[in-house]
């Protein structure tokens, strides 16, 4: 299947299972109209043949990893779904794992598990990209683990309100040299409305603004997404 036909079946997909069209409450604390729930996704056959291929597709066409990986519990699927992926491609030779919030207290006491060892070339992977904050963590973890990480690809990207982080994210991840890659269904960053900050005009114009924002971009992604 052509990289294009993935992209569109599993588009497709996410918007049947994944995407929900309410009001919703972010992990920053910030509203939402429109939540994507990719573990619906992910949890799927489909979602996990679609997605692995997709974003090993990606790995393969630029600069070489050795493994890749990403923050608890979030990225574990997606990383399962890039190894299985891998393992039906012959020129694909990586390895997974996935970063603990903090180290076991029993066992090996390790933060990081699975196949990571010093002085791999890493990528980070995401299936939703939102404020970005477990990304940093994880490669904060990961580089004083011994490896600067040095790509990033995520599935979609965030929930409006939560863009302008991720903008502020991707900027630094490029400013250090990563490579970064958002598969999304093409709608427009509505986030970038008014370049000077919303937040120096106050809570009133902010609010007004990223509410409007958040309506026009639901309907986008349905529109596009179809």
């Amino acid at each position: 299947m052509r990289s294009e036909d993935t992209r569109r079946e599993l588009l497709d997909l996410v918007l049947e299972v994944s995407f929900r069209r309410e009001r919703v409450t972010l992990a920053s604390g910030k509203q939402s109209d429109f939540y994507l729930d990719l573990r619906q996704t992910l949890m799927r056959p489909r979602g996990v043949a679609l997605s692995g291929a997709l974003v090993l597709d990606r790995l393969l066409a630029g600069p070489p990893v050795d493994a890749v990986g990403g923050m608890a519990v979030g990225a574990v699927p997606l990383v399962a779904a890039v190894l299985a992926a891998a393992a039906r491609a012959p020129s694909a030779d990586l390895v997974g794992f996935f970063v603990r919030k903090e180290k076991k207290s029993h066992g090996l006491g390790r933060q990081i598990e699975g196949g990571f060892a010093p002085g791999q070339s890493v990528a980070l992977v995401e299936d939703t990209m939102t404020t970005g904050s477990s990304t940093l963590q994880a490669a904060d973890i990961v580089a004083e683990a011994g490896r600067h990480p040095s790509r990033l690809l995520c599935l979609t990207g965030g929930e409006p309100l939560a863009q302008p982080a991720a903008f502020a994210l991707v900027g630094r991840l490029l400013d250090d040299g990563w490579e970064v890659v958002v598969e999304t269904s093409g709608h427009v960053s509505l986030a970038r409305l008014d370049p000077r900050g919303t937040r120096g005009r106050g809570d009133a114009w902010f609010k007004a603004v990223y509410r409007s924002t958040g309506k026009l971009e639901v309907e986008d992604i349905v529109r596009t997404m179809k």
